[in-house]
């Protein structure tokens, strides 16, 4: 199966389409921001995976009724370093943007501050919300539990989600380090591309139904964990923080985000965040400089006789942000949702 033909739409277009569809379904102008927020600093750095790609599998949500449309979380007072939210079915980007807030807020008093969320669903990429607390406060950490579709290591049952994992540190002048990994080889959604597309799977991303490594997306049943045993143990680690000591479910007792005939509750996913101030350690500006100067010592570094360098996380998403700024977010013509929306000039 050929490739999809893509056209590019500004970020502008499509945040306004996702503002409309969103609307449409009785999601407030604040809930409404949050996440087209979250989708378009997705595709912008071509994290296509969780941009405005879900915006389909978001409105699902909605209509199905596992996400409340007028869900919002309450806030507690900063008169403490913890909190524990209670999404009470919002989509994931509210609930993810509301404890984001408070975190900056708390951590600013406190100098670092924790919070865990449950009763919530899918919440987009997890580098979104870490970056978000770094930009207030310099380091931020954010994680999330989700639906089984990774065996353990050796299995061949479903056990843990894609657990993603992200760390970002303000560098100054818009950059930032940011680290924001899957705990599986690879995403179900790059899965579900090559089995659209009949392209095979590259070796070690997935098994079969039997737990046998397979690369034909046709055969291919569940993901792999990173690294063997390694991301296993990450992915359980993700688990812990953001399932276990939130009290939401566990990754094999998660409805699946993409089941195209959602039950009418929320998919019970966890989520959890630290910010922390570096300002308690270091004035911003010595930190973000410091963080420069490691960053700058990997960007000199030649990895190959092409004369190719050596990336920090953050680099590659920065120089897409620069890049699809300028000409667009590519989408494929097919998308119902964008279909109707100018490509950009």
């Amino acid at each position: 199966m050929s490739a999809p033909v893509l056209k590019r739409i500004s970020a502008a277009h499509a945040a306004q389409r996702c503002d409309e569809l969103l609307a449409l379904r009785g999601v407030g102008t604040a809930s409404r921001k949050a996440v087209v927020d979250c989708l378009i600093y997705a595709s912008l750095r071509a994290i296509d995976t969780h941009g405005i790609a879900l915006l389909p599998t978001y409105l699902n949500l909605l209509d199905g009724g596992r996400a409340k449309a007028a869900a919002v979380p309450e806030t507690p007072a900063l008169d403490m370093s913890t909190a524990r939210f209670d999404a009470a079915g919002a989509l994931g980007p509210v609930a993810g943007q509301i404890a984001c807030d408070w975190l900056v807020r708390s951590a600013r008093v406190h100098g670092i501050a924790a919070a865990g969320v449950y009763n919530s669903n899918h919440f987009g990429a997890a580098g979104y919300y870490s970056e978000l607390l770094a930009s207030g406060v310099g380091l931020g950490i954010a994680c999330c539990n989700s639906d089984a579709l990774v065996v353990p290591a050796g299995g061949a049952l479903p056990l843990f989600g894609t657990n993603p994992l992200s760390i970002a540190a303000d560098a100054g002048g818009g950059h930032f380090f940011n680290l924001d990994m899957a705990t599986s080889q690879t995403s179900f959604s790059r899965l579900t591309r090559h089995r659209q597309q009949g392209t095979p799977l590259e070796a070690g991303w997935a098994v079969d139904g039997a737990g046998t490594p397979t690369t034909d997306p046709a055969e291919a049943a569940w993901l792999t964990p990173l690294g063997g045993y390694k991301g296993q143990g990450l992915a359980m680690a993700v688990e812990i923080l953001s399932s276990v000591l939130t009290g939401a479910d566990l990754d094999h007792e998660l409805h699946h985000v993409f089941d195209p005939k959602p039950q009418a509750m929320a998919q019970g996913v966890g989520h959890f965040f630290i910010a922390i101030d570096v300002a308690r350690f270091l004035p911003r500006n010595v930190f973000a400089a410091q963080l420069r100067r490691l960053m700058g010592v990997v960007a000199q570094q030649s990895v190959d006789e092409e004369g190719n360098f050596a990336f920090s996380p953050g680099d590659r998403e920065r120089a897409m942000l620069a890049e699809r700024s300028v000409l667009g977010i590519p989408v494929p013509e097919h998308w119902a949702c964008f279909a109707d929306v100018p490509a950009a000039a």
